[in-house]
């Protein structure tokens, strides 16, 4: 039995700014960017909202729509999901952060 598609995030909200672009080295030592995107989404229960970063590498399919997204559009973003568990250096209390790999797709919805 495949576990796959079992951590496959799909999560729709709005972009809360320009996305940021950063130089990176890969642990391969090659040079890439990498855009950061963060997006505000309703919880379907409450009136909260929380937010998602996400990472969109250069020469994903997700890369070719970095120009339509804008501050407030409403997109869909799907990928897998993980988790890096890793500790604080101020109090050495472990945290967690969630995060993808793989590619990533995003819909722009108007």
């Amino acid at each position: 039995m495949s576990t796959r598609n079992f951590n496959v995030l799909t999560i729709a909200g709005n972009i809360a700014a320009e996305p940021e672009i950063k130089s990176v080295t890969t642990r391969s030592g090659k040079e890439t960017q990498v855009a950061e995107v963060t997006i505000y989404a309703e919880q379907p229960t409450r009136d909260e909202s929380f937010r998602i970063r996400l990472s969109i590498w250069e020469g994903s399919s997700t890369w070719s729509v970095l120009p339509y997204l804008k501050t407030d559009s409403l997109i869909t973003a799907i990928g897998p999901m993980g988790f890096s568990p890793y500790i604080t250096s101020t109090d050495n209390s472990p945290r967690g952060r969630a995060n993808g790999s793989g590619s990533h797709r995003a819909q722009h919805r108007e």
